[in-house]
Parts: structure tokens; C-alpha cells; sequence
């Protein structure tokens, strides 16, 4: 119960300093109390404090960056770990030597822009430490910055159903990292499925794909809106004024999404002058702003849109 606790709140992004006072918390709450009674008022309890639904649990193994340097590293080890563990192998595995593999590597060669397609850079940015592209391997340092098909060769010697995926791929693009992502989020939330309220959850279980947004929350403020679109400029609109270094930085990185200058295929001016390219899907605007959270810093708790 506690490591669901601790593993969704580190998908979802939550601020761990929250923690040091929760857990002092429940400690005196379950004093004096029975086994079951106590195990029963810790899951009600941490259902109440900062316990991420099964939509945005869903939603953050969709789009968090989970790779990442020290402790980061470690957590995102341990979840691709327990999904590899949880196919139930007939033998034990041996995980501890492990290393975590970006199928689409860190470093981009010109093999993978070509592959990637004219969109290569924001995909490579956004998706790149996704849970999607991560698996696990021995060969680190052998596979490195490999083309997919050389990639696959080493995959086809190994022993973890994690990469017996790839047998059947044969590209590594967006929408085959969304796939991957897709079926490996849907293994999480069957490992560390919600002690929650069940009902929230199924009020809220569809994607953004379909849905009308109504409300954007960045840092507390909220805006009515009525399209992606909206939550988009808006979105961008905040950080700018908030983290206007961060936001030149972000410019720099996505030339092909914000821009200076008007020369997109659908324009939209933000009220610091730069330009930012419309011509995009509910699911992709979704993901950048998740992303550009995390970018400037703040947590997933900064940012919410409510959907109808």
C-alpha cells in the first residue's frame, strides 16, 4: 500500500517534501488501533492526501519524463523493474545489472532525424524519457546511439519480455512510442491498482481525446476556456510572464513550435510577442504542456484543465 502510494505520487510528479508530514501524521493516527483497523484508516487516510487517480496516474505514464539523474533514476529503474517482474517468469530474473535503454537514444544521429520524420526535434524532446521509450538491457553502452533495426538485434538475444516487444516493430516513431507507452501504463495501473475513490475515477477515465476542455489551472489561476487550443496559448501565456528566461529557452529549443516571427501554417501571437504553431491535436498540445511544466520546473500539481 505504501509503495503504491509512493510510486503513483512519483509518476504524477508530487512534491516529495509533502511527505514529511504526511507520514508523521498517519503514524499517530494509527496508534492504539488493531491491525485491521489500522490498515484500513492508512488507506483511507492516503486516499485523502495527495493520491493520484487512475486518469491522471494514466495520464503522467503517458507523458512524465521518468528518466532522469540520481534518485530519479533509481525510482524509474524500480518501475521497469516490477513491470518486467510482474509477466510472472517460470524462473527468477536477475535485474540487479541491468541498465535503463532509451530506445530512441539521448544523443540523436542523423540515421534517427531522417527516421523520425520533419518533426524529429519536439518528438525527441518530449518523448524521450517517456516510459515508452525506456526498456531495460545489459548492453548499455554496446547499443548506445544505434539505429532501431541494429537496436532490435540486440533486443531479439534477450531474455526480458519488456523487449520481446520489439520482435514485432518495425519502426520506433511517435506513434509507436504512444503505443508502447500506452500498454506499459496500462500494466501500471494493474500493478499498483487505485485504492481511491473508484467513482472519481470513472468519472474521469477518458483521455483528452474527444473532450471539451472547460477550466485551465496554472499555479492556481484559472481561466475558462473552450478549446486545446486555448489551454495551449494560455498555458504558454503564464509561463512566459512567469519564467520569461525559462520561456526563451524553450523558444530556443522548439524552433518549430514557437517562433519570433509568424511563419507557422496557423499563427497565434502570446502577449510576450512570440508566436506559437497551432496546427496541432488535443493529445499532442496535452503533452507539450505537461512537458513544459516540468521544463520550467513545476510540479504536476501546478497544472490541471478540467474536460467535459
Amino acid at each position: 500500500m505504501i509503495e503504491n502510494y509512493l510510486v503513483r505520487r512519483f509518476i504524477c510528479n508530487r512534491r516529495s517534501s509533502d511527505l514529511n508530514k504526511i507520514f508523521p501524521q498517519l503514524y499517530r493516527q494509527a496508534l492504539g488501533q488493531n491491525l485491521e483497523d489500522r490498515v484500513d484508516g492508512i488507506r483511507k487516510a492516503l486516499a485523502t492526501r495527495g493520491y493520484p487517480s487512475d486518469r491522471e496516474f494514466y495520464e503522467s505514464l503517458l507523458t512524465s519524463r521518468l528518466y532522469g539523474t540520481g534518485e530519479k533514476q533509481q525510482k524509474a529503474k524500480f518501475v521497469l523493474d516490477t513491470i518486467e517482474c510482474a509477466y510472472g517468469h517460470k524462473e527468477p530474473v536477475e535485474l540487479e545489472d541491468l541498465t535503463i535503454e532509451h530506445v530512441m537514444p539521448q544523443t540523436i544521429t542523423d540515421w534517427w532525424k531522417e527516421h523520425l520524420g520533419e518533426d524529429w526535434e519536439t518528438d525527441h524532446e518530449v518523448l524521450l524519457h517517456t516510459l515508452g521509450n525506456l526498456t531495460l538491457t545489459g548492453y548499455n553502452s554496446e547499443l548506445s546511439n544505434s539505429s532501431f533495426p541494429q537496436k532490435c538485434n540486440w533486443f531479439a538475444s534477450s531474455h526480458l519480455q519488456l523487449n520481446l516487444y520489439f520482435s514485432t516493430t518495425m519502426t520506433w516513431r511517435k506513434a509507436d512510442i504512444e503505443k508502447r507507452g500506452e500498454m506499459l501504463a496500462q500494466a501500471c495501473l494493474d500493478i499498483w491498482n487505485s485504492f481511491g475513490d473508484r467513482k472519481a475515477d470513472e468519472r474521469n477515465a477518458n483521455s483528452v481525446r474527444g473532450r471539451t476542455p472547460t477550466t485551465v489551472y496554472v499555479l492556481g489561476v484559472s481561466s475558462i476556456v473552450d478549446s486545446w487550443v486555448k489551454v495551449y496559448t494560455t498555458t504558454l501565456d503564464r509561463i512566459a510572464y512567469l519564467e520569461p528566461d525559462k520561456f526563451d529557452e524553450l523558444a530556443i529549443k522548439h524552433p518549430n513550435l514557437i517562433s519570433s516571427e509568424p511563419r507557422f501554417r496557423r499563427n497565434r501571437q502570446l502577449g510576450n510577442g512570440y508566436y506559437v504553431e497551432l496546427n496541432r491535436s488535443a493529445e499532442d498540445i496535452y503533452r507539450f504542456c505537461r512537458y513544459v511544466m516540468d521544463f520550467v520546473g513545476l510540479s504536476d500539481e501546478d497544472w490541471k484543465v478540467d474536460v467535459e
